[in-house]
């Protein structure tokens, strides 16, 4: 009896504590930083990779910066992960040192403190680009400020604000 005990004890755990697949990673080998780490279960509600520009082609000092995040919508009271694309002379720098804080649609307020972000080189989906830091936009936010910091080793520091639009569910 003892052996069976144990058995359905084994066997019943992984149900009991809630085991469940692992979230995407998008290739980051992060669950934490990733653009699906929210509650996906809403009905109709999901989360893509998408990189979305909201500023492109921006030009500092013999740098093109993009600026944006990955996913078509942005949701309130979940994560969003921005993202940055530098190039110079056509090719891609990965040497900057690049950072983004969330703030209130007013730019005044800091919601999530500045994040460091990793540099990911090209991929057959995606150009090489900074992601992979994570902020938490409030529930109740229809828009927000995205601020992006730039370290160039051959340039000014770069910073610039975007607001975005968040969509409530």
């Amino acid at each position: 009896m003892r052996f069976s005990l144990w058995t359905l004890l084994i066997l019943c755990l992984p149900l009991a504590t809630g085991c469940n697949e692992p979230e995407s990673t998008n290739g980051s080998g992060s669950n934490d930083v990733a653009a699906n780490t929210d509650d996906d279960s809403k009905p109709g509600h999901t989360h893509d990779d998408t990189l979305v520009w909201q500023r492109s082609d921006i030009e500092h000092q013999g740098y093109v910066i993009s600026l944006g995040h990955h996913a078509e919508e942005l949701f309130a009271g979940h994560k969003a992960e921005p993202a940055v694309m530098i190039t110079k002379g056509g090719e891609p720098v990965p040497d900057a040192g690049v950072f983004v804080t969330l703030l209130d649609a007013a730019g005044e307020d800091v919601i999530t403190v500045e994040q460091a972000t990793v540099y990911e080189p090209a991929t057959a989906e995606e150009p090489a680009h900074y992601a992979q830091a994570s902020v938490k936009i409030p529930a109740d936010a229809t828009e927000m400020t995205l601020r992006y910091r730039i370290e160039l080793s051959e340039a000014s520091e770069f910073s610039e604000d975007v607001v975005v639009e968040v969509t409530k569910h």
